[in-house]
């Protein structure tokens, strides 16, 4: 019987240590889905980690010819997600016009025919954890 019940718990300790929870498994799923998503519909502009489209998002087009204007609610502080703007949108060739860091921070990036305006905001006592709110608003550039 002792054998019997510590075979059961050894049985019982491998299926727990060689199967991760299904929750796990579909979290990462989730993710990667969100990730391939956002790339298809963003095209060249990163989003911060742990990032997240709301609905009052209006996105035209896809990938690098989109427009619109893409609401964001950001797991990072303000000052971080500026920080990630900042030194991320140049990296995929993006050009910082304009910057301002205040309670309301705005960046301006130009790329191509396109500008980009992004509002950032301290967003703490939002749901979910967010802790900055985001907007993007994605245009043709202006012409002179």
């Amino acid at each position: 019987m002792k054998k019997i019940f510590l075979f059961s718990i050894f049985l019982l300790l491998v299926g727990c240590s060689t199967n991760p929870p299904s929750s796990f498994n579909e979290e990462q799923n989730a993710t990667n889905d969100n990730e391939q998503t956002q790339s298809r519909l963003l095209g060249d502009m990163p989003l911060p980690p742990g990032s997240l489209i709301k609905k009052d998002s209006l996105i035209l087009g896809s990938g690098a010819a989109w427009t619109g204007r893409l609401s964001i609610g950001s797991s990072s502080t303000p000052m971080q997600s500026y920080v990630f703007f900042r030194d991320e949108f140049p990296k995929q060739s993006w050009t910082l016009v304009s910057s301002v860091t205040s309670k309301k921070s705005v960046l301006v990036f130009l790329k191509n025919d396109r500008s980009v305006t992004i509002e950032i905001e301290d967003a703490s006592f939002g749901f979910k954890g967010e802790k900055a709110a985001i907007l993007l608003t994605v245009a043709p550039k202006p012409s002179k």
